[in-house]
């Protein structure tokens, strides 16, 4: 910290007393804050009396105009104040602000072991064995600003509010509760005092219901796609053949020094220039439909998101509707 804020935390002169000793002044400085990186440091104190430093005898201010006084203390610091919540689980990368590696693997409702999966540490990763509580919270990752909407996928296990042991966050097991579309999420953890203080663990969650649904959308895909490129192959085929026979045609034609001959190799040349820019163009259109069809299927595979999506809704609003108490009924 700067002189200032060293001012600012003095408490005040205090009276010293040690055993055996006579009494002394002192000054008490509060809320130091330690350096962020631990090391060895060098503490150096100036006292300050009017326009003087230091505490000289009262003889020695009336006829000196300035006297120092400084006193020097080697401080050890271990480790800085908390930075983060570090995964602590096998695979644990300490880049970033806690993504793994090894991503844990959650299948439908079913229980995963866990164990100690974080650990409070300082801006250098090193261990604070400090007690606190921790929230934990699951969030889907890199969601966009549409995604999420029916997504009931909750944390079952463990409670969500956790408390650090010696440093460590700990549970025996993950379990979800709820249900949403398979993919990576985020297992969020952070400090209840300083939210600042958090990281993450990726969790890659599977939903059986969403496997059937899409094989047979990639299925229906391939068949388009296998369907297009046999077309693009029979007409392919029948340029080819065309060109063959235009190409003979004129070679025949060439042989004979004929003007009108000529002529019609002319023709013939023009005819085949003509095919030839015919089949350009057919190809381009080939091209243009293949990404027809590719454009297609992506908002086909929109389609089937959303209505998977309408699908949930009315089942939750169904389920919803069937608890609903009846009029002679009561909670």
């Amino acid at each position: 910290p700067s002189s200032g804020d060293w001012q600012k935390r003095a408490g005040g002169p205090v009276e010293l007393s040690p055993p055996g000793e006579a009494p002394a002044q002192g000054l008490l400085l509060q809320e130091v804050p330690a350096p962020a990186e631990p090391g060895a440091y060098s503490l150096e104190l100036a006292l300050s009396f009017g326009s003087t430093k230091g505490l000289p005898p009262s003889q020695l201010l009336k006829s000196a105009e300035r006297t120092e006084v400084t006193a020097a203390f080697a401080v050890v610091v271990e480790a800085g104040p908390p930075s983060k919540l570090l995964p602590a689980l096998l695979g644990a990368s300490s880049a970033g602000s806690g993504s793994t590696t090894a991503p844990l693997k959650v299948v439908a409702n079913e229980t995963t072991e866990l164990g100690t999966f974080a650990r409070l540490v300082d801006a250098m990763s090193n261990r604070l064995p400090s007690d606190g509580t921790v929230r934990l919270s699951l969030r889907q990752y890199a969601m966009g600003s549409e995604e999420g909407q029916g997504i009931t996928l909750e944390i079952a296990q463990p409670d969500t509010t956790l408390r650090l042991v010696d440093g460590e966050l700990s549970a025996p097991a993950l379990a979800l509760r709820g249900a949403g579309p398979s993919g990576r999420y985020q297992l969020c953890f952070e400090l209840e005092s300083d939210a600042q203080v958090s990281g993450w663990l990726a969790v890659d969650y599977e939903n059986p219901a969403d496997e059937g649904e899409r094989e047979a959308e990639q299925q229906r895909q391939a068949e388009e796609v296998a369907a297009f490129e046999a077309y693009k192959a029979r007409e392919t085929a029948r340029l080819v053949r065309e060109r063959r026979v235009l190409e003979r045609q004129a070679k025949a034609l060439l042989k004979v020094p004929d003007r009108k001959e000529r002529e019609e190799v002319e023709a013939l040349r023009r005819e085949l220039e003509a095919a030839r820019a015919d089949g350009k163009a057919k190809e381009s259109r080939w091209r243009l439909a293949a990404e027809r069809l590719h454009r297609q299927v992506a908002s086909s595979q929109a389609e089937v998101g959303e209505l998977k999506e309408e699908v949930r809704i009315l089942e939750r609003a169904r389920l919803g509707t069937a608890w609903l108490p009846g009029p002679s009924q009561t909670w």
